[in-house]
């Protein structure tokens, strides 16, 4: 992602590069939360992820990460 926008937005100094990292850095983060989101949908049926038995574990915000995003988290 960063290859590809870099050349788009040719960030000029040391202060530009620092924001164009952060900038991208956030847009991975809402990706990866959008796939997430959308899996949590996908297994609920259409009803409340944080409701629904099947992901109800998945969207404690208690949980720790290993619980809430297995295989995702070491």
């Amino acid at each position: 992602m960063r290859n590809e926008l870099h050349p788009q937005c040719r960030p000029d100094g040391p202060w530009e590069e620092i924001f164009f990292d952060k900038l991208v850095t956030a847009r991975w983060n809402m990706l990866r939360a959008l796939d997430f989101q959308n899996e949590l949908d996908d297994r609920s049926d259409g009803r409340d992820p944080i409701t629904h038995p099947a992901t109800q574990k998945e969207t404690n915000p208690e949980a720790p990460p290993s619980v809430a995003f297995p295989g995702r988290c070491p």
